[in-house]
C-alpha cells in the first residue's frame, strides 16, 4: 500500500496499517491507489510507467484502469480496445469459466489484459443488476423469500434489504412478508423506548415461526 509522508515529501510502498514513516518516524497518510492511477494515467503516462512509479505491477495498475474507465474515472478511447468487444462477448457466453485466462486464450494476442478486465466487469456488473431486478420482480409478486434464495442464489439478508426498499416504496409489498398474528406484538417492542434497536432482541421474544423476513416487513411497513 502507498503512503506519503509530509515531513520527507516522499511516496512510500508500505504493509497495510502502517502509521509512521520508515525513515523520519512521522505520521504517514495513505494514497487512495484508484486516483492515483487514475491521475497517472491522465497525465499520459502508460502501465509500466504507472506500475514503475508505484512500485506495484502492471495487472494490478491494468485492473485499477479497467474498473475507472468503466466507473467513468477515466476515458476509455485509447485505453480499451473496443473492436474486440464482440469477440469478448461471444466467449463470455459460450461457457466462460469466469477466468481472464480462458477470455486471453480465445482472444487474438492483440487483444490486452485491460481490456479483457474492463468486459469482463461490465459482464458481471449486468448479470448483477439483473439478478437484483428479478428479485425486486419476485418480491412484489409475493415470493417466498426462502424460495427467491434458492432460485437466485443469493442470501437471505440481502433479499430482505431489497424487500424493505421495495416496502419503502410501496406499502403494500409488506403485506405478503408480514405474520398478521405477531404484527401488533412486533411493533409494540419496536416502538418501546426501552428497545435496543437489535431485531434480534424481538426475535428471541417471539415464536420461532416468527421469522426475520416477518419482523423486518412489519417495521418498514409502519415507518
Amino acid at each position: 500500500m502507498i503512503y506519503r509522508c509530509n515531513t520527507c515529501d516522499k511516496e512510500i510502498n508500505l504493509m497495510k496499517d502502517a502509521h509512521y514513516c520508515p525513515i523520519c518516524g512521522n505520521h504517514i497518510e495513505p494514497i487512495n491507489l484508484e486516483e492515483r492511477i487514475a491521475a497517472l494515467y491522465d497525465s499520459g503516462k502508460n502501465l509500466r510507467e504507472i506500475s514503475a512509479e508505484l512500485r506495484t505491477t502492471e495487472i494490478v495498475v491494468g485492473q485499477v484502469l479497467a474498473k475507472a474507465a468503466l466507473d467513468g474515472m477515466i476515458a476509455a478511447d485509447g485505453l480499451i480496445q473496443t473492436e474486440y468487444e464482440a469477440e469478448i462477448m461471444a466467449a463470455m457466453n459460450d461457457g466462460w469459466d469466469g477466468k481472464l485466462k480462458t477470455l486471453k486464450n480465445a482472444l487474438p494476442n492483440e487483444c490486452s489484459y485491460v481490456t479483457l478486465n474492463y468486459y469482463a466487469r461490465q459482464n458481471r456488473r449486468m448479470n448483477a443488476e439483473a439478478r437484483t431486478n428479478r428479485i425486486r420482480d419476485m418480491i412484489k409478486a409475493g415470493t417466498p423469500v426462502m424460495e427467491i434464495a434458492e432460485k437466485t442464489h443469493v442470501f437471505v439478508r440481502t433479499i430482505e434489504r431489497i424487500m424493505v426498499e421495495e416496502i419503502a416504496k410501496d406499502k403494500a409489498v409488506a403485506n405478503a412478508y408480514i405474520n398478521n398474528d405477531y404484527k401488533a406484538q412486533i411493533l409494540e417492542m419496536a416502538n418501546s423506548p426501552d428497545w435496543n434497536g437489535k431485531l434480534r432482541s424481538i426475535k428471541e421474544a417471539l415464536p420461532e415461526e416468527v421469522t426475520y423476513t416477518n419482523i423486518k416487513a412489519t417495521i418498514a411497513k409502519n415507518q
